[in-house]
């Protein structure tokens, strides 16, 4: 006898669509959150999508560079330069 793989099928799209099941609850919870602070929902999608992709952005304030060259045992190692820089999200 032979057997169609549903079970299998059923798997396979359930893996596939978990995700968006996910990413739907969160967009529902946080649109139910700003109604009820009295913001629609619409406003309070738009807040969300401008919020997640400004996050996105840095705007660079300053940048530092140190370098350290350190002796061991009277050998000169490689100096070492590292450069970190501060900037606003």
């Amino acid at each position: 006898m032979f057997f169609f793989p549903i079970g299998c099928l059923a798997l396979a799209l359930f893996v596939l669509l978990l995700p968006l099941l996910f990413i739907f609850i969160f967009f529902n919870v946080t649109t139910f959150s700003f109604e009820k602070l009295g913001i629609s929902p619409e406003v309070a999608l738009i807040i969300l999508i401008s919020t997640l992709f400004g996050s996105l952005v840095n705007i660079p304030l300053t940048k530092r560079t140190v370098q350290q060259a350190s002796v061991t045992f009277g050998w000169f190692r490689i100096p070492v330069r590292r450069e970190s820089g501060l900037a606003i999200n």
